[in-house]
């Protein structure tokens, strides 16, 4: 009974650290659309919260191109959270229209061949491996099993 346990947690283990591919399939573009929105997030002043309640916004679109991703997915809930952060802050609008990150990456050519400096991916990109995060899992399973050790 005890080597039961021990291989079951050895298995659940080895299950909870399996690395899984992330599954956007418009991860270039997503990528592209992450930099250029924090490329004109930087454009704004220090106390221009429109301008920056509207880059991040911007910014949360590009979520949108990986919706199948629960990576993808995960961080946009952090997004959203920025968002109403600088949306917060933003007690007066500008004029202006500003260019929206998703209109300004219509007007670039599309990249192809290998990734270079300028259109390298983000650390986000569709080759990446991200590990199952295995910790809750491990401790769950753990205090059953030691838990029925009377």
């Amino acid at each position: 009974m005890k080597y039961t346990y021990i291989a079951l947690l050895l298995t659940l283990v080895l299950m909870a650290v399996q690395e899984v591919k992330a599954a956007c399939n418009a991860q270039v573009t997503f990528d592209a659309c992450i930099e250029r929105g924090k490329q004109y997030f930087s454009l704004c002043s220090e106390t221009d919260w429109a301008c920056k309640c509207q880059r991040q916004k911007d910014i949360m679109n590009c979520y949108n191109l990986c919706l199948e991703d629960a990576v993808v997915q995960a961080q946009a809930e952090i997004q959203k959270t920025v968002v109403n952060a600088n949306c917060i802050q933003a007690t007066t609008s500008t004029s202006t229209r500003l260019p929206t990150v998703t209109s300004a990456l219509s007007s670039q050519p599309a990249s192809t061949g290998t990734p270079s400096a300028t259109n390298a991916p983000a650390p986000n990109s569709a080759n990446q491996k991200t590990t199952f995060p295995a910790g809750i899992w491990i401790a769950a399973i753990a205090s059953v099993f030691l838990g029925n050790r009377n």
